[in-house]
């Protein structure tokens, strides 16, 4: 009996791929795509930059921005997930990113 091996599938030129598609999705906002996506048969939705999270009407709605106490930096806001705070070492590392951005 011979062994059927799957293909290695390498895409190829990604790299050209990857900044044609981020040159397109530059061309609108995040509204703009999701109000072109809206009734497509696959899941979709908006890449936010961090400080936008807490801006998202759905965010909002759900309840799931919530200020915690970091010891080094004082109040901050953080995301729950569902019904989970993130964990203060989590955030820490949240505001590092924050702090950090270019």
């Amino acid at each position: 009996m011979q062994t059927v091996r799957k293909p290695i599938l390498i895409p190829l030129h990604r790299e050209e791929l990857i900044d044609i598609i981020n040159d397109i999705m530059e061309l609108k906002t995040n509204q703009e795509w999701n109000e072109i996506m809206e009734g497509a048969k696959f899941p979709y939705g908006p890449v936010n930059k961090l400080a936008e999270v807490f801006q998202d009407a759905q965010v909002i709605h759900n309840g799931m921005v919530h200020e915690m106490i970091h010891d080094k930096v004082g109040p901050i806001k953080v995301v729950s997930m569902g019904d989970q705070i993130l964990k203060p070492k989590i955030a820490h590392f949240l505001v590092m990113i924050l702090f950090f951005q270019k």
